[in-house]
């Protein structure tokens, strides 16, 4: 199975959810490769996944919630190359980076929960 790709701009909310999944599960990003670019110039707001020739985009930023699927061998070629063009000058998301990061508090909190729980 091959592992998915996904670049994210670099901000506190990604930053905690990036936190969050590895604080929940380390191994989640043994099937998700993901890479931030850290620049004030790069504005992206959508979730962008391209399988073959379908494009599927997805914005939920503010009051702009929606999504579209788009089949066109053409601009898959196009989205690619520019996802690849990025990819090639992105910081890869490691556990050393996440941990330089710190401890997510959600995780925190939960962690603290099921110690109460178990302790019971």
């Amino acid at each position: 199975k091959s592992i998915s790709r996904e670049i994210i701009p670099l901000n506190e909310w990604t930053k905690h959810v990036m936190t969050y999944q590895y604080g929940m599960n380390p191994k989640y990003f043994d099937v998700l490769s993901m890479a931030y670019i850290d620049n004030p110039l790069f504005e992206f707001y959508q979730r962008l996944s391209i399988k073959g020739s379908q494009i599927r985009i997805i914005c939920e930023e503010g009051e702009e919630i929606w999504g579209i699927i788009i089949n066109s061998e053409m601009l898959a070629k196009s989205f690619n190359s520019i996802f690849n063009l990025l990819w090639s000058m992105s910081t890869f998301i490691t556990p050393e980076i996440l941990e330089k990061w710190g401890e997510n508090e959600m995780v925190k909190l939960e962690n603290a929960k099921y110690d109460k729980s178990v302790k019971s």
